[in-house]
């Protein structure tokens, strides 16, 4: 069973307008008041109007199909899990701010219906959670507090608060993959992972920066990353990819990346994403970028970075993406990949075999334009189950509304 948890920072929610009444009958003549009238509120100064509303129905023939809408305005989702066709998380929170509520919905096979969250997660300052799971009986959520990451378990019937070791170093995200009861990772952006045995976590070094990570088996786990360079590598941060086979974590030799001479200031190569489909088909996605863009009139172009192992060694291989974004891969349910355009909310491909197909985009989900779905994050359930994307869409005046949706 394949799962995958990258650091997203995104928000999951949808709504969906009522289809629009006729005109209200005019009113009788008033006399014209003896003073100037108070001012009345404009439909862009009113409060957003609470409560559920009509789930919207998208074109026929569509692919994608409106899973949830929830109820309250300004709330949207962030992270999203899922283990099978009937079982599915997903959390988000209040007005995206770190000091918003956070929630919770999870998908039983025919809806998806809020859950109550642990009431230490609800008393957090910062309530960026993120969620993981193996099965119904096996999730976790994972949140910050002023003194550092907390981690609750569900067993099914409750929620348990598991502590989480110090941390060495701050770390800027966290990606976890949950393999069973008693095995899961995670990686924060540091040189060093937690891992869950069943009874408690403990950290274990790594021979470079790992942001996310994803397995195909508990013997065959994959972090990507960032490292110093290497002999005859320009001087700056290239690419890492790291590989457990069940002992212990080696580092695997990767493409270089340099700019031409003159090197801009603050240049990097980094990977922020992997997909392991299966011992020869592991997806790795990154940039190759610099932070002091505007020093020069005759700047390098940033790129976009596609990677993939073939169990022999990890080639480039060309991005269906524009050239300046970053790429979000998930397995597509069916042994096939995901990806979608970071910067570009519409467009998404499929690969299933040696070619990339693109993916009917999702459409406006309250009718406008204004009601694109802002994605937050993905999930698919393994084997031939729904493909989900959350996030949040525009519902005028009922507000910011998070939604799922749902492909095939």
């Amino acid at each position: 069973m394949i799962k995958i948890v990258r650091v997203w920072a995104g928000l999951l929610v949808f709504a969906v307008l009522p289809g629009c009444t006729g005109s209200p009958p005019k009113a009788a003549a008033t006399p014209a008041p003896a003073t100037s009238p108070a001012h009345e509120p404009s439909s862009t100064e009113l409060a957003p109007v609470p409560g559920p509303i009509p789930t919207p129905a998208l074109p026929s023939g569509n692919p994608w199909r409106i899973d949830f809408v929830g109820s309250m305005p300004d709330w949207r989702f962030y992270d999203m899990t899922a283990t099978g066709p009937r079982d599915a998380w997903a959390v988000g929170r209040e007005s995206g701010s770190l000091e918003g509520a956070p929630f919770l919905v999870r998908f039983d096979g025919v809806s998806w219906r809020e859950q109550e969250l642990p009431a230490d997660i609800r008393s957090l300052t910062d309530h960026y959670v993120r969620v993981a799971a193996s099965g119904p009986d096996d999730a976790w959520l994972f949140a910050r507090s002023n003194d550092g990451r907390r981690a609750f378990h569900w067993n099914g019937a409750t929620w348990r608060e598991e502590p989480l070791p110090p941390a060495s170093e701050d770390g800027y995200g966290l990606a976890v993959v949950a393999l069973g009861p008693r095995d899961a990772w995670a990686v924060d952006g540091t040189r060093s992972a937690l891992r869950w045995d069943g009874r408690s976590w403990r950290r274990v070094r790594l021979p470079a920066v790992a942001n996310s990570i994803s397995a195909v088996s508990p013997g065959d786990i994959w972090a990507v990353g960032s490292k110093a360079p290497g002999p005859g590598q320009p001087r700056y941060p290239q690419m890492a990819g790291m590989h457990w086979d069940g002992r212990s974590w080696r580092l695997v030799p990767m493409p270089t990346f340099r700019f031409p001479d003159p090197v801009p200031s603050l240049a990097f190569a980094v990977l922020d994403s992997v997909v392991a489909l299966a011992p020869d088909d592991v997806w790795a996605s990154g940039k190759h970028d610099y932070d002091a863009h505007g020093e020069s009139d005759d700047e390098p172009e940033p790129e976009s970075v596609l990677l993939h192992w073939d169990g022999d060694r990890w080639r480039r291989v060309a991005s269906p993406a524009s050239e300046d974004c970053c790429l979000w891969m998930i397995s597509d349910g069916a042994g096939g990949l995901f990806l979608k355009g970071d910067l570009d909310e519409y467009s998404g491909w499929r690969r299933t075999g040696r070619s990339f197909t693109p993916v009917e985009q999702v459409p406006y989900v309250f009718g406008s334009e204004d009601s694109s779905l802002i994605v937050g994050s993905m999930a698919a359930a393994p084997g031939t189950g729904p493909l989900w994307m959350a996030g949040y869409a525009d519902a005028g005046r009922y507000g910011e509304r998070p939604v799922i949706v749902r492909y095939r």
